[in-house]
């Protein structure tokens, strides 16, 4: 919750609004109260519901615990769980309460907390307010006791369990399969709302690196022209593993020499015309020089 917009948040908003079982639905940015604050997402069971044994293709243990409604916060990777996150989580949990009569008691209300990557300041928050973890599931666990029903689920811990959920985009180095690539190359640069334009969100460059980091090599450098595959890469870094005929392919022999100082020109010469070079000319270079050069005509 916040006034912040992270292009984290918006895609993580799409796929659990894509993937949610057919009798859940999703909302993004809730107002909570008349102030501009807003809720990362709000989810919901349908008033006509769907197939209850649905469980949806994200997050599939999660669903199952929900109840009528459920305010979730999620904290990415890159900036992490912040001190005190539980208490404002639990804040939002009872003003939301407290403006729903519609709630007819606290256990038609859960809080979640998602997690890009569990950090040790959430470990002490849960200290401080005495709240002990109960295992619910692969990477979900319940915080209490509270008021109102929190869950605490770290997309890590649930990629290990579910490798093919897309939230792995989400844990920071969580190996990426085929499937949850192409859901993102389907859902990357488009986001279905005229009013959002991704490239505008926080942090967008950092989910575009890790967009390009599911990709194998042939597909990030699909479409540039050679040129524009070379950018930004030093002289050096263009020439890695080519080999020496290869660097020097399509250069006139004066251009393959532009550079060398005399020196390193005598001993790049060919053993057969070496032979023919004055021993004048070779008595003019350093030492060392002098040595390999006479080496190399068996002097």
């Amino acid at each position: 919750m916040g006034t912040e917009r992270t292009a984290w948040h918006y895609f993580l908003g799409v796929l659990l609004r894509e993937r949610c079982p057919s009798w859940a639905e999703v909302e993004v940015e809730v107002p909570l109260t008349r102030e501009v604050q807003r809720l990362d997402y709000l989810l919901l069971r349908r008033r006509r519901r769907g197939n209850l044994k649905d469980r949806g293709g994200t997050l599939q243990d999660l669903w199952p615990l929900l109840p009528r409604e459920t305010l979730a916060e999620f904290k990415s990777a890159s900036k992490g769980y912040r001190e005190r996150g539980l208490h404002k989580l639990l804040g939002y949990g009872f003003q939301y309460f407290s403006e729903g009569p519609h709630l007819p008691t606290a256990e038609d209300l859960c809080l979640v907390l998602l997690l890009g990557e569990r950090n040790a300041t959430l470990d002490r928050d849960l200290a401080a307010l005495s709240l002990k973890e109960t295992p619910l599931a692969p990477g979900i666990t319940h915080a209490g006791p509270t008021p109102i029903r929190l869950l605490v689920v770290d997309f890590g811990a649930v990629t290990r369990a579910w490798p093919e959920d897309p939230v792995s985009l989400y844990a920071p180095g969580a190996p990426v399969t085929d499937d949850v690539s192409r859901w993102w190359y389907d859902h990357f640069g488009r986001t279905g709302n005229d009013t959002v334009k991704p490239q505008e969100l926080q942090e967008y460059r950092l989910l575009l690196k890790r967009f390009l980091d599911t990709l194998p090599p042939e597909q990030r450098l699909e479409g540039l022209a050679p040129e524009d595959r070379l950018k930004g890469l030093g002289p050096e870094e263009r020439l890695k593993g080519l080999a020496p005929e290869h660097r020097l392919t399509g250069l006139r022999p004066e251009e393959r020499l532009a550079g060398l100082s005399l020196a390193e020109q005598l001993l790049a010469l060919p053993p057969e015309l070496l032979a023919l070079l004055p021993e004048s000319v070779i008595a003019q270079q350093s030492p060392e020089v002098q040595a390999s050069l006479r080496a190399r005509r068996g002097h």
